[in-house]
């Protein structure tokens, strides 16, 4: 897909072509899982970060990474992954096909529009992310309430926030890209104060 231009002319940025709803943190159910050697046993502190952007944002979906691995697995063509991170977090990594928005100042009449014109009207479930949930978080409930404010005029669609975002998806080992499409195991640590909560084995500034 071709890059939407700059941050102030579109709410979406796709910087580079590449390739719910829970586990034991979140309810849900979801397809089989693919063949995986990901180990999911998050740590105090991440599992007390990932319950308070789970009550912060209570009126919002939260899908886990192992349910959102087994959709894009599955190659269900429905969904569209929103990175909502800053350009050089991106830049370290990123889901594969995902696309950049900027959470703070996101157009979401423009957004959905944009969606719905680049991607075609299949794509009914949206499902954000960030590095622990707080920006995916705001851009998923401004999408919510958008659908349900026009809900008349909306299209058919569900949007979620990914529960754990990137920091436990990296932590777990499931699939990430760079910059150049290439599979990596990194993440951007977004600050140093969360930090700690990224597997050191995996951080990269």
């Amino acid at each position: 897909m071709a890059t939407g231009g700059s941050d102030k002319d579109t709410p979406i940025t796709k910087e580079k072509e590449t390739p719910s709803t829970a586990d034991k943190d979140t309810p849900g159910t979801a397809d089989k899982a693919p063949p995986s050697t990901v180990t999911e046993n998050p740590g105090r502190g991440m599992r007390l970060v990932m319950s308070a952007m789970g009550s912060k944002f209570s009126s919002v979906k939260h899908i886990s990474t192992s349910d959102l691995e087994q959709w894009l697995h599955t190659g269900n063509d429905d969904i569209v992954v929103l990175d909502c991170r800053e350009p050089r977090e991106y830049d370290v990594s990123h889901m594969a096909e995902s696309i950049r928005v900027d959470w703070n100042r996101v157009d979401v009449n423009q957004l959905i529009n944009s969606l719905l014109e680049r991607e075609g009207p299949a794509k009914k479930k949206i499902v954000c992310y960030c590095s622990l949930g707080f920006r995916s978080g705001t851009v998923a409930k401004k999408i919510q309430d958008f659908i349900t404010k026009k809900k008349e005029e909306s299209p058919p669609l569900e949007v979620y926030s990914l529960y754990g975002s990137v920091f436990k998806w990296a932590n777990e080992g499931r699939p990430l890209v760079d910059n150049s499409g290439q599979k990596t195991p990194f993440a951007h640590p977004h600050i140093f104060l969360i930090c700690g909560l990224l597997n050191k084995a995996v951080r990269k500034w």
